[in-house]
């Protein structure tokens, strides 16, 4: 592994380097440092390198525009997941209009009130699905004002806002619930459920739902977010 010195940039060679008292020595400047340290700055700075250059060849589905004064970066939704998810909303669907136009036959107008949630949850389902074919995530990063990053399909969406000096952590929070019974939302007994999304601490708490979208898409995000964290602050010390 090829360490560099922070403070002359010179190379620090491998028998300057003791591992069992953690330390190594720049020859040039004669500056001691802390080998664990240095061994995260050296992560840390190819993890920044990986970025820059996804960002300069971005995967497919993924696109970088650069405009006069703010970056803009924007990842498709679209997912083979779906087409199966908009099967299971048309069949769910059907079996809710079918039961409801028999309930109205008979007059049985308080039934609607018990239906209401599966409707709600039905509706959530159709949102999901378009978001699935049609959505997108953008993020934009302004250089004089504090930028966003949005989710919807077109115009139609939310912003959450991100003030980037505040921001003290990004990360990707994946929750796993196995369910023992069928008390919880009507799930099937033993059934297994996964949520993921997006978590930014700054002057509040936001979360970004992410369910759905590939993995590979997810990742970069997360590392374009932090990224532009590092960067963004690394700008405010010298200003």
């Amino acid at each position: 592994m090829r360490m560099l010195c922070p403070k002359c940039n010179s190379e620090i060679e491998n028998e300057n380097i003791n591992v069992a008292e953690n330390i190594c020595v720049c020859k040039s400047c004669g500056q001691l440092l802390k080998l664990s340290e240095m061994i995260d700055q050296d992560k840390e700075q190819e993890k920044i390198e990986e970025t820059e250059n996804l960002l300069r060849n971005p995967p497919k589905g993924i696109f970088v525009k650069k405009e006069s004064g703010r970056e803009i970066i924007t990842i498709s939704a679209k997912s083979k997941g779906a087409v199966i998810l908009l099967i299971f909303a048309l069949m769910t669907s059907a079996f809710i209009v079918f039961v409801a136009s028999l309930v109205l036959a008979q007059g049985i107008f308080i039934i609607i009130l018990f239906l209401t949630p599966f409707i709600l949850a039905i509706i959530a389902l159709w949102v999901q699905a378009f978001f699935l074919m049609f959505g997108k995530i953008e993020l934009v990063i302004n250089q004089k004002e504090p930028g966003y990053l949005f989710k919807g399909i077109g115009t139609i969406g939310k912003k959450y806002f991100i003030d980037w000096p505040s921001v003290k952590s990004v990360s990707e929070i994946i929750i796993r619930n196995n369910y023992a019974d069928d008390t919880y939302k009507g799930r099937r007994p033993g059934s297994r459920h996964t949520t993921s999304y997006i978590q930014i601490e700054g002057i509040k708490l936001q979360k970004i739902t992410t369910d759905g979208l590939k993995k590979e898409n997810i990742e970069f995000l997360v590392n374009v977010l932090k990224y532009y964290r590092e960067r963004k602050q690394r700008f405010q010390q010298f200003n």
